[in-house]
C-alpha cells in the first residue's frame, strides 16, 4: 500500500511520520511538499492511518484526516446456478459452479458432493480448481 500526505505552505520541509492505529509505519522526507510511504498490513482488518508533519521554520505542524484502510482476509464465495433442481428416477441435472476469489486469495480449492441419497451420484468436471470466477459445470 502507498500512503502519500501532500503538505501546502510555504515551500514546507521537513518529515511526515505515518501511523495506523497507534502504530508507526514509518517516517519519510517532504519531497517538493510530498511525503510517500509504501507499507503493507500482515494481518486482515481495518487500519486508521494518520499522518503527522513535524513543521518547519516557515511552516505551523500539522495532522493530516484519518484514512481507513480496510485489509481484506484471502478468502472466495462460490454460487450456483440454478440453486436447486428437483430430479426423478432417471433424469439428471446440470449445475453451473462460479467460484470467486477475493482479498487475494490464491489457493486450491477441492470441491466434493458430500452427502447424497443412496441411489444419486455427483460429479464434477474439474474436482480441484483455483477460482478465478469461470463457470465450472457440474453434474
Amino acid at each position: 500500500m502507498t500512503s502519500t500526505a501532500t503538505i501546502t505552505g510555504n515551500n514546507p520541509t521537513g518529515n511526515v511520520a505515518f501511523t495506523a492505529n497507534g502504530t508507526t509505519l514509518g517516517t519519510v522526507p517532504l519531497i517538493s511538499g510530498k511525503a510517500t510511504l509504501q507499507t503493507s498490513f500482515a494481518t486482515a482488518g481495518t487500519y486508521s492511518v494518520t499522518a503527522a508533519y513535524g513543521g518547519d521554520g516557515a511552516n505551523a505542524a500539522s495532522n493530516l484526516p484519518e484514512v481507513a484502510i480496510v485489509v481484506a482476509r484471502p478468502d472466495y464465495s462460490i454460487q450456483a446456478q440454478p440453486k436447486s433442481a428437483t430430479i426423478r428416477a432417471g433424469q439428471s441435472a446440470t449445475f453451473s459452479i462460479t467460484l470467486t476469489a477475493t482479498g487475494g486469495y490464491s489457493g486450491t480449492i477441492n470441491l466434493s458432493c458430500g452427502s447424497l441419497p443412496s441411489e444419486a451420484t455427483c460429479s464434477f468436471t474439474q474436482a480441484s480448481v483455483n477460482p478465478a470466477g469461470e463457470p465450472l459445470p457440474a453434474t
